[in-house]
């Protein structure tokens, strides 16, 4: 590499500069679609690495071979949390429970005064009155058993409330959930084909600095990953 195809380190400082103004003002314009986006481009990411793996194994085209490791990837996301959220409703659960009980114990507690000598008696009640105020002005007006703590009110949320909110973030979600495959596909399937477009458009006394520094990020982010 001769030293006309090297970018000079003022080049580099301005390809910086105009990189961070660009991706600012991207944020600025889509911040609305900026978490969907990432989560799009790392699934693309996953994507890609696997399209090489099905194409050696079965000589299928690059789109084919995209596709059935899509289906693969979002097999494995569906299944994980299928997976862990039986255990994980059975903890919160158990949690409530134990948490209800104690709270229930604290409530109808009465601390005895402590008799270290017949002279020396240390009574608790006084200190103890504040919290059990406190804890019953949180809990709610219905106390004295279990049952009235009915999932710890004012404590745990009330799953019944925000039936409209809730359907409205399932509709969203289900159509991110779409936005994310679609996008992460082409993005896998077009990805050398748009990099070789990106690069035959570049000056050609830049394209092996540029291929080089391509490659130094391609290796941190695989390293990352």
């Amino acid at each position: 590499m001769n030293r006309g195809t090297q970018w000079t380190p003022f080049t580099k400082q301005l390809v910086v500069v105009a990189l961070l103004v660009g991706a600012a003002f991207l944020l600025l314009r889509v911040s609305g679609v900026i978490t969907p986006l990432i989560i799009a481009l790392v699934f693309a990411y996953f994507i890609s690495v696997g399209i090489p793996v099905v194409q050696r194994n079965t000589g299928w085209s690059r789109g084919a071979s995209g596709l059935v490791t899509e289906f693969f990837l979002l097999i494995v996301v569906l299944i994980v949390p299928a997976a862990i959220t039986p255990w994980l409703v059975n903890a919160v659960t158990g949690f409530g429970a134990t948490l209800a009980k104690v709270i229930n114990e604290l409530l109808s507690a009465t601390p005895k005064p402590i008799e270290i000598t017949p002279s020396l008696v240390i009574n608790l009640g006084p200190f103890y009155q504040p919290i059990n105020a406190w804890l019953r002005g949180v809990v709610g007006p219905e106390l004295g058993t279990l049952e009235n703590l009915g999932g710890l009110q004012g404590l745990l949320p009330n799953i019944t409330t925000g039936v409209t909110t809730v359907l409205r973030g399932a509709v969203s979600g289900i159509i991110w959930f779409f936005f994310i495959l679609v996008f992460a596909f082409y993005v896998a399937r077009d990805g050398p084909r748009a990099g070789r477009f990106i690069s035959e458009r570049v000056p050609e006394a830049w394209r092996p600095e540029l291929g080089r520094l391509w490659r130094e990020l391609a290796g941190i982010w695989d390293s990352f990953v």
